[in-house]
């Protein structure tokens, strides 16, 4: 340890003469735990040397980082930046980081780790012939690194308009090449051989030699990497030497294809199906002598033509299709499977009959068909696998006439065949679901942004369908029993009927609603849930069957206004165990203390300063109780709802009164007969006062004499 620390400290004096602070690690463990020469942590701006295993480092800004032969760090979380980087030892960067770098890299050692290694600085420059890891190039567009020695990484990608200079050196990326530049500018330019074994998704000059992902072995379930960009360059070669899927690459040079080129899905050789591999362009017929016959095409599809009677399979990372002038026969199947990530983008309206989104394999997931501007429209049957995130995004509309079960993030119109049966997620922010003519909710369904109907639109609910927005409904609700339609929007509007035994279930915070139209049946208006508090204000008059109210949820209504239950109102209320201040919700349908405060020990009646308490007889709207619980309980109130205005009537001292079915400001209240000595309060004497009398609770107010007290509903 003594030899250690003489080294460190002539180490420390050379640095400390050009005017710069080194600190060397001392011994092992956490970065923040370990020893440091000299004493302390580095701060920003040293030049740290790992001399020993260091695990940790913060995200700041250093000089110089140098890693001896025996020495190892570990970067596990954060974005650390260093201006050089000089690595004879092991490097590991965890997948939750990312170490900056703003110069040069020397590696004769290992970099290892899921993590990233991101270059910021144009013109760095990377040398040492040692293995990387996961390697990033992205700064400012035009920035440029260049290799002075044979480099390995783990993968490799690059910002948009930067490049990788390899000059005469090998350059090999194991895992996936990404460069975000535009298609066909160059991310990797190469004197020599530039070798790809992992995903390809950017563009190369050199001669390209596409190889094998270390550890894979073909499967029919797991595809091989995709290759998508432009490669080689006149005079060069590209070379296959592994299976691949070519989806839309531009191949350019003497192309070699070693091992073959293997699309990735099964069926090949199967009668019936046909394989394009890169892009297809029609500009007479493309068709088919009987209906199932498949074109699989592995990369863009331009439509300058006609496409007939058959099922058009398109695969790939990312792939376009392309019909601005050409045209497609109704009874077209379109189908698209990507792996992780994919793309089909569409331009150009399409109709087909039946469209498909999936995963092309069962550990792939979010396949988006981007349909931008374009109207897309389907005439029979929409699915996309939900679990997997497939979905059409669109920034128009996609038209469903039949049966629908996927995902849509955009503006979606439900019509054509009259009771198709619909499910899945449709709509985002912004946007509007709209059903044109009658159809069953059959599946779970969700609708973000409004969800609305027109006249004709009747929307049958026979599974759980949920509203994250507005709902606007023009149309008839038909609600199966034990079934609801929660909406989760500020706004609903009900303009026509609405029937069945389900509910109609409003979640949000604040929701405005404006029930012109009628609930029948058994129907049930619901608000809030136990974990949810909902408050709902009323545009006009609510009329329902059943009205049923959370714990802490409440309706609110203006001057003018009220609502009305013709079977019952169901109110909610949380007590606490022992005495609670307590009154009804709604006037009861059984007015039996004990069956409406159900589960108290005693209710109890304050009959004035000289009579004091005794044991109520029965329950009155108005009337405050005393109310005992052995514990902590939700008391559903059931009755008749207590509309505003209401009067209580009130006597000399102390009074133990109760409010109405919605929430009254104590300014609506107003006193006659008498003079109030005191606030409204929780509780006998000092307790604090209350703006408003919530429904189910009780309150004191002290009087000088007989009166009354009537509430009245805000202006």
């Amino acid at each position: 340890m003594r030899l250690f620390t003489l080294a460190a400290v002539t180490i420390i004096c050379c640095w400390q003469a050009a005017g710069a602070t080194v600190r060397v690690s001392y011994d092992q463990g956490d970065w923040n735990r370990i020893h440091w020469l000299p004493g302390g942590a580095p701060q920003p701006g040293d030049t740290v040397i790992i001399a020993s295993r260091v695990t940790g480092m913060p995200a700041m800004e250093f000089g110089g980082l140098i890693i001896r032969a025996q020495g190892s760090l570990v970067v596990e979380s954060g974005k650390p930046t260093v201006t050089s980087l000089v690595n004879e030892g092991t490097l590991a960067i965890d997948a939750q980081a990312t170490l900056r770098v703003a110069g040069n890299v020397r590696s004769t050692g290992l970099v290892v780790g899921d993590g990233i290694m991101q270059m910021i600085r144009n013109g760095s420059a990377i040398s040492g012939g040692g293995a990387l890891g996961n390697l990033l190039v992205s700064a400012a567009a035009g920035t440029r690194v260049h290799l002075d020695a044979p480099v390995t990484v783990a993968s490799l990608a690059l910002g948009a308009d930067n490049q990788l200079l390899a000059g005469s050196h090998q350059l090999t990326v194991n895992g996936t090449y990404i460069s975000a530049s535009s298609f066909g500018f160059p991310g990797i330019i190469g004197g020599g051989a530039v070798v790809l074994n992992g995903a390809v998704e950017g563009s190369a000059i050199g001669d390209i030699v596409i190889g094998s992902a270390p550890g894979y072995r073909p499967s029919k379930l797991y595809p091989p990497p995709a290759v998508h960009g432009m490669l080689g360059d006149s005079g060069r070669s590209v070379r296959f030497a592994s299976t691949r899927a070519i989806g839309f690459s531009t191949l350019v040079g003497d192309v070699h294809i070693d091992s073959g080129v293997v699309l990735r899905a099964s069926g090949i050789g199967m009668q019936g199906w046909n394989r394009v591999v890169g892009s297809l362009n029609v500009k007479g017929t493309l068709a088919a002598g009987e209906e199932g016959y498949r074109w699989i095409i592995d990369g863009d599809l331009f439509n300058d033509g006609a496409i007939e009677n058959c099922t058009v399979v398109m695969q790939g990372h990312s792939v376009a299709l392309r019909s601005d002038r050409g045209t497609w026969d109704p009874g077209i199947s379109l189908i698209f499977y990507g792996d992780s990530g994919s793309e089909l983008a569409v331009h150009g309206a399409i109709t087909v009959s039946r469209l498909t989104i999936a995963p092309l394999s069962p550990s792939d997931s979010d396949v988006v068909m981007r349909a931008g501007g374009s109207v897309v429209k389907v005439r029979h049957d929409y699915i996309s696998d939900m679990g997997r995130g497939c979905r059409i995004v669109t920034d128009t509309v996609v038209k469903l006439w039949g049966g629908a079960n996927g995902i849509v993030e955009g503006d979606v119109l439900f019509e054509g065949f009259w009771g198709s049966p619909v499910g899945g997620r449709y709509g985002g922010t912004g946007a509007e679901v709209r059903f044109v003519v009658r159809k069953e909710i059959a599946r779970p369904f969700q609708a973000f942004g409004t969800l609305g109907s027109d006249p004709n639109g009747h929307i049958m609910v026979g599974a759980p369908a949920a509203v994250m927005g507005r709902a606007l409904l023009r149309g008839m609700v038909t609600l199966a029993g034990g079934q609801s339609l929660a909406i989760d929007g500020d706004s609903v509007g009900i303009a026509n009927t609405v029937r069945g035994g389900g509910a109609l279930h409003l979640m949000a915070t604040a929701t405005r609603l404006a029930a012109s139209g009628s609930f029948m049946d058994s129907t049930i208006v619901e608000i809030g849930r136990p974990d949810r508090i909902t408050t709902v204000r009323l545009a006009r008059t609510l009329f329902a069957s059943r009205i049923v109210i959370h714990p802490g949820s409440a309706i609110l209504y203006n001057a003018g206004d009220s609502m009305y239950a013709s079977r019952e109102l169901r109110y909610a209320l949380q007590y606490t165990g022992d005495f609670n201040s307590a009154s009804a919700a709604c006037n009861p349908l059984d007015p039996r203390p004990l069956t409406f405060f159900s589960g108290a020990r005693s209710v109890f009646r304050f009959r004035g300063n000289s009579l004091g308490y005794g044991a109520a007889d029965s329950v009155k709207q108005g009337e405050g109780y005393f109310v005992n619980f052995p514990a902590p309980a939700i008391v559903w109130h059931v009755g008749r709802v207590a509309n505003l205005p209401m009067t209580v009537p009130i006597h000399a001292g102390w009074n133990l009164i109760g409010g109405a079915s919605i929430p009254v400001d104590v300014s609506r209240i107003v006193v006659q007969g008498t003079t109030l000595l005191t606030n409204f309060l929780t509780a006998m004497g000092g307790a604090t006062a209350v703006t408003t009398l919530q429904p189910g609770r009780g309150y004191w107010v002290n009087a000088a004499g007989a009166g009354t007290l009537t509430y009245y509903p805000e202006p």
